[in-house]
């Protein structure tokens, strides 16, 4: 009685498998035209004898144990005897696989066997020998010994993580007798009939794609997963709300970290895009040697995959040891995060006269944030394998008129003319699917427009307006107005292709160029929908500088790079990708003087150079250059900071044997005083005429040296 519930239950676990096998249909189809050609004595095509081993790879939870059970039932139904071979539960050894082979064929024969000294039974047979990772100690023997040894009409089938190593690739014997077969995830197609077959709802093909990728078991835990939550229980926005399911998946899919430092590299290769050696040295950190190993270690891996740019992991399992890592760990996390951000922002700035390195620079930089719940969302990843837009050429015009036109109607068209002409520098085309433009995007430099070109358009004319009366831009800064951002296949007015490739400019711009004022992007109608977004940048809706074209009013949002500059805007949009609080470190606004303002202020600083208490009360103290050092330096006190560099900007007068005597009188008049102006005159043995040239030439000097210092700090580049 218990034998026949054994064996009822056993059939019954059978007919679940059978039920639940979806996909794969290639592969049956290989496998039946296979047997089919050796059991008619056919060939497979073009004249060529049928394969004899058929070798069947892929990662861990891939599937390759379930279809080596589908091509095993096809064997037994066509009259084959089987064996069956589990490499993780044999020994790796000559004997042990002999040993296994024909226990395995005795059980399907149901008789007793001893291995012969050559030959099989006569019965036809298929070999199959599974997780054969396991048997690499003896896989030359395999290849060399056993194999060959084994009857022509033997069908052999080798499944596990790895493709065939070198030796079998370059041995001329089995160019034509081995059959590499790569099994990849399920197609959305084959994982909705699977949801099918367990009686789940078609409407969550979406979600479960995105978590699983298709990956066989993670999308049988998944929907395990769910069917233990409850019924009214929706399928998680992340894996990282699935614990138990990250956990398995990590066990069985990754493979095992010999130390903490492979660890590392592990978690960094799957945050970044691709991985390289350089890449390596930078984030885990590691020395030249150290990064090559762990390379190496990293490429050998059966998740990884190789392509120009570097190795990166299967989709599901860099998504399992990012929830991991996440859930495990959020520190070690953030860290990576911040050493691979680094990295990239050096790679885009060392690439600037090198457009393919800046585009693969800026694409890694932004694959980052591929999974924040805003910043994440917006972007058409798919557009950022190509480069961030072309020049746009003469020729090209009247295409750019005509979309503007069909997309945003006839007076946004004329203003696009407008610019093409005035400005025609600051237009980008974007190249689609197709090969032909899929749109533009167009960044006015407002602060080299004419008055009169201003005026003719509204939005750059609300866009001026704004930054004139709100904190004016000083001589040298920079005030850049996006005003164009137009997709030729719009999807609910919000540009998919053009806004991608509009922000990856964006970012590139900003690392690149020189001091900026205000910037504004300022080519949406659509506020609640684009709002987050902008926030999260950094850029915060400005009404006052929205304006209305063709019956539509377009909004603006707007970013005072002399508040939060370059290097605290990397930090603090850093921090709101990982989700940490945000504190403003530049609350406070830097002092915006005017060049007058700025040159009475430094006056005032030389002359009360030894007076703390009066140079701490000087407005310099609040300009962006002080701000900067002390922000570095936070235990420096104001007013050392602001005597500090006026003394070095002394100091480069005295280098300059052009300007030798202007510092001599800077030094007796400000830096070593004399007890007057007077007496600084004799002891230099200049005229007091003389004297004051020098004097006021060294003072201008020295207030130009520290102007330029205090727009390149406001940029902080």
């Amino acid at each position: 009685m218990t034998s026949r519930a054994a064996e009822n239950l056993g059939k019954r676990l059978e007919r679940e498998r059978v039920r639940r096998f979806v996909g794969r249909s290639t592969e049956i189809e290989l496998f039946t035209t296979w047997l089919k050609a050796f059991a008619d004595r056919e060939t497979v095509s073009d004249g060529q004898e049928p394969f004899s081993v058929l070798w069947v790879y892929g990662a861990g939870g891939i599937g390759k144990s379930t279809l080596l059970r589908a091509f095993a039932e096809i064997a037994r139904n066509s009259g084959y005897v089987l064996a069956h071979v589990d490499g993780g539960r044999v020994m790796p050894t000559p004997d042990g696989i002999r040993s296994a082979v024909w226990e395995s064929l005795a059980a399907g024969l149901d008789v007793q066997l001893k291995p012969p000294v050559g030959g099989l039974p006569a019965k036809p047979s298929v070999i199959m020998l599974d997780a054969a990772e396991q048997l690499k100690p003896v896989e030359g023997w395999l290849r060399e010994e056993f194999l060959p040894a084994l009857p022509a009409e033997a069908r052999v089938i080798i499944a596990g993580r790895q493709p065939p190593d070198a030796a079998w690739r370059s041995d001329p014997g089995w160019r034509d007798l081995l059959r590499v077969l790569a099994l990849r995830n399920l197609s959305p197609d084959q994982t909705q009939a699977l949801l099918e077959v367990e009686g789940m709802s078609a409407d969550l093909l979406d979600q479960v794609m995105a978590l699983t990728h298709g990956h066989p078991l993670a999308v049988s835990l998944l929907i395990d997963a769910v069917r233990r939550a409850g019924p009214d229980i929706d399928v998680p926005e992340t894996l990282e709300d699935l614990p138990d399911v990250v956990t398995a998946l990590l066990n069985r899919i990754v493979e095992h970290a010999p130390t903490s430092r492979h660890r590392a590299a592990l978690q960094v290769s799957a945050h970044a895009a691709t991985t390289t050696e350089p890449l390596l040295r930078a984030a885990v950190p590691a020395d030249a040697p150290e990064a090559s190993e762990l390379w190496e270690w990293l490429r050998d891996l059966t998740i990884m995959e190789e392509v120009q740019a570097g190795i990166f992991p299967h989709d599901v399992a860099r998504d399992v040891v990012e929830a991991d890592l996440r859930r495990r760990d959020p520190d070690t996390y953030a860290d990576i995060h911040r050493r691979l951000r680094g990295y990239f922002v050096d790679q885009v700035k060392a690439s600037a006269g090198n457009p393919d390195a800046l585009q693969q620079a800026v694409a890694d930089l932004l694959f980052l944030i591929r999974d924040h719940p805003v910043a994440g969302a917006y972007w058409y990843w798919d557009a950022l394998d190509g480069c961030p837009g072309q020049s746009v050429q003469p020729e090209q015009f009247d295409l750019v008129i005509a979309m503007t036109r069909d997309t945003q109607g006839e007076q946004q068209a004329e203003l696009a003319a407008h610019w093409l002409r005035r400005q025609p520098e600051a237009f980008r085309v974007f190249e689609g699917p197709d090969g032909d433009i899929g749109g533009y995007a167009a960044r006015l430099a407002l602060h080299l427009a004419r008055p009169e070109d201003i005026e003719v358009d509204p939005g750059a004319r609300a866009l001026w307006r704004y930054a004139q009366q709100h904190r004016p831009p000083r001589p040298g800064e920079l005030v850049l107005g996006w005003r164009f951002v137009v997709d030729r296949d719009p999807i609910e007015r919000h540009p998919r292709l053009a806004g991608t490739m509009f922000g990856a400019w964006h970012v590139i711009d900003i690392l690149l160029r020189g001091p900026t004022a205000w910037e504004f992007d300022a080519c949406y109608t659509d506020l609640e929908y684009w709002e987050r977004f902008f926030n999260h940048f950094d850029f915060v809706h400005a009404p006052d500088a929205d304006y209305e074209i063709d019956g539509k009013r377009y909004v603006s949002f707007a970013h005072d790079w002399r508040r939060v500059g370059v290097a605290d805007w990397l930090e603090l949009t850093a921090a709101r990708e990982l989700g940490e609080p945000v504190t403003d470190s530049a609350a406070e606004p830097a002092a915006l003087l005017s060049y007058e303002e700025f040159a009475a202020s430094v006056k005032q600083a030389l002359r009360s150079l030894h007076q703390p208490q009066a140079l701490v009360r000087n407005p310099l103290v609040a300009s962006s250059m002080v701000q900067k050092v002390l922000r570095e330096h936070p235990d420096d006190r104001p007013d050392q900071v602001l005597r500090g560099l006026i003394v070095k900007a002394a100091q480069v007068l005295k280098s300059d044997p052009r300007a030798e005597t202007q510092y001599r009188v800077l030094d007796r008049t400000y830096l070593h005083p004399a007890p007057s102006q007077e007496k600084a005159a004799e002891l230099l043995d200049l005229p007091f005429s003389t004297y004051r040239r020098y004097r006021d030439r060294g003072i201008e000097t020295v207030t130009d040296w520290l102007w330029d210092r205090d727009i390149d700090s406001t940029a902080l580049s």
